[in-house]
């Protein structure tokens, strides 16, 4: 499995973007804990802590800024955030440098 371009959201640490292999344990480790998928865009995910709001993480100010935004209603997303590309299929794959505009832009971020 190859490596894939990916953003990363935090409160603590801002927003970046970075290469990592999509497997199950880097997603977690990425997350702090077990994954919960929550849908952004056609062709984006999401992967956040399932247990975030349990664990009283502080509030992730981007993530729930783009959750808010896809699901048309006010989301709260807890702790760490990771977007991904994911395909039809529901594999996960790499984000786009366009996806990864998009998202700069709908979070308010110039510059990573």
């Amino acid at each position: 499995m190859s490596e894939v371009q990916v953003m990363s959201l935090e409160n603590d640490e801002g927003v970046w973007v970075y290469d990592m292999k999509p497997t199950l344990d880097n997603l977690q480790n990425a997350v702090n804990g077990m994954i919960e998928m929550v849908p952004v865009m056609p062709g984006v995910a999401m992967w956040v802590n399932e247990e975030g709001l349990m664990r009283e993480s502080t509030m992730n100010v981007y993530a729930s800024l783009l959750a808010s935004v896809a699901r048309f209603s006010a989301t709260t997303i807890m702790g760490k955030a990771l977007l991904t590309g994911i395909d039809e299929q529901g594999e996960v794959i790499g984000l786009t440098d366009d996806q990864v505009e998009h998202l700069k832009g709908v979070c308010g971020i110039e510059e990573l």
